[in-house]
């Protein structure tokens, strides 16, 4: 039962931090979740309640959580998921602010899947614990 609250706080809690491996196996998952769904109900009208309306909503507030423990793993806000998302809505409504959307997106690309969290604790939290050492053969 602890395992189960240990992955749904993994996440949808807001708080603390998560590493680039730990990040990428997040999105991952939800990649494929996604593609499954909507290979699933491919006919599926998108503003209609459906289970994969659902998902996307669910995978949405996941994806945003871990995005944002991410940002506190590099010792920065978590608002700044919110930039990405103002202008994702923004640019299906205005489409020249897709060129900042581009911008925005490549800027978290490399921030949160290359560049290296904090070191020791931080603003956001103690340090992550290390991978446990190899067993040696």
């Amino acid at each position: 039962m602890a395992d189960m609250w240990a992955i749904l706080r993994f996440f949808f809690s807001f708080r603390g931090r998560i590493g680039r491996l730990q990040f990428f196996y997040g999105i991952l998952f939800w990649a494929v979740v996604l593609t499954v769904t909507f290979t699933v109900h491919l006919n599926s009208v998108w503003f209609s309640f459906s289970p994969s309306t659902l998902i996307v909503l669910v995978a949405a507030v996941s994806c945003t959580a871990l995005q944002v423990k991410r940002f506190h793993d590099r010792n920065r806000t978590g608002w700044r998921v919110s930039i990405f998302c103002i202008l994702f809505v923004a640019s299906a409504i205005f489409h020249p602010l897709f060129v900042g959307l581009l911008a925005v997106s490549i800027e978290h690309m490399v921030e949160l899947l290359i560049m290296a969290g904090t070191k020791g604790p931080n603003h956001y939290g103690p340090a992550r614990k290390p991978p446990p050492e190899p067993v040696p053969a």
